[in-house]
């Protein structure tokens, strides 16, 4: 639907003449009625007085020309009402409305980029290695190895997506693979996680991904640091997986000055829970509260 089209509908939606209208937006009622013929388009401060007359996005006015998707945590921006807003009640397209809600809560412990004082990793991401793993952040060269990994449907139920706007980490194509690995680095960059690739010692193959990220929220788990540990379903086995955690955890609380650590396995996974108990691990009484007020269970903490 054209700009026009769309200023009309609006218009009328709101039962307001062209002439109201041009009063409200301080131009002339001839101006209102070339935007609805489609002859001119609003500039860009009159769009956004627009926006807040008939609350609404700026990129819905223009027709949605672009996607928006949050840049803190992913989501797509399909509808207005998951767009965050400023005090003034003002949309900002960058964000959904609950990370732009963390705002607040993160301001006591953040710098202005968004990362914690004392989270070294964003400094420097460490090469991690254990006898039979290399661990070291996540490249775009990965992505052939990463698609084996993340179009694995044995192994997607292993993926901890909570908290995740319904990615299931499920990529099908090497496209959609290689999307996440540019959102994973623009992450680190950001200062929101860090994903780190697994690779084999033995085949040179990356085999899954880490994730490690500060959780700031008001639930139990707050200040803590989350790992998530991705693999292809033939290496989802206790000594796989008790190698890993032994090797990163050591490191976590230096790298994102956390006060304990958290990762999820849920109830089906024998050999993931096998290996978090062998390695200090314990069951948490605590659900993980997602920023939609969801609950999540299944979490495992060791301070």
């Amino acid at each position: 639907m054209e700009i026009s089209e769309i200023l009309k509908n609006l218009r009328e939606k709101n039962k307001l003449t062209q002439e109201q209208l041009a009063e409200r937006m301080m131009v002339t009622r001839q101006a209102v009625s070339r935007w609805e013929n489609g002859e001119t388009q609003p500039n860009t401060d009159t769009l956004k007085l627009l926006s807040r007359e008939f609350n609404v996005s700026i990129n819905t006015l223009l027709g949605s020309p672009r996607q928006l998707v949050c840049k803190c945590c992913g989501m797509i921006l399909t509808e207005d009402d998951l767009i965050s807003r400023e005090a003034d009640g003002s949309f900002n397209e960058n964000f959904c409305k609950w990370c732009h809600a963390d705002i607040s809560v993160k301001a006591a412990l953040l710098k202005p980029n968004g990362r914690k004082t004392d989270m070294k990793i964003y400094e420097t991401c460490p090469v991690l290695e254990s006898e039979n793993f290399v661990m070291r952040l996540t490249k775009s060269e990965d992505c052939d190895d990463l698609f084996q990994v993340y179009s694995d449907k044995n192994a997607v139920p292993f993926f901890n997506s909570d908290n995740c706007d319904g990615d299931n980490f499920y990529y099908p194509t090497k496209e959609r693979m290689a999307q996440a690995i540019s959102f994973w680095n623009a992450s680190y960059e950001n200062g929101w996680f860090a994903r780190l690739s697994i690779m084999d010692k033995t085949s040179s193959k990356i085999i899954g991904t880490i994730e490690l990220c500060l959780r700031v929220s008001d639930d139990a788990f707050h200040n803590m640091g989350i790992l998530r540990i991705d693999v292809r379903s033939d290496y989802e086995k206790e000594a796989v997986l008790f190698e890993i955690v032994t090797h990163v955890t050591p490191h976590i609380p230096e790298l994102l000055g956390c006060t304990g650590i958290l990762t999820k396995a849920p109830v089906y996974a024998v050999e993931r829970i096998e290996a978090l108990k062998k390695a200090g691990f314990s069951k948490s009484e605590h659900f993980l509260i997602g920023k939609t007020g969801y609950a999540y269970d299944g979490y495992w903490t060791i301070d």
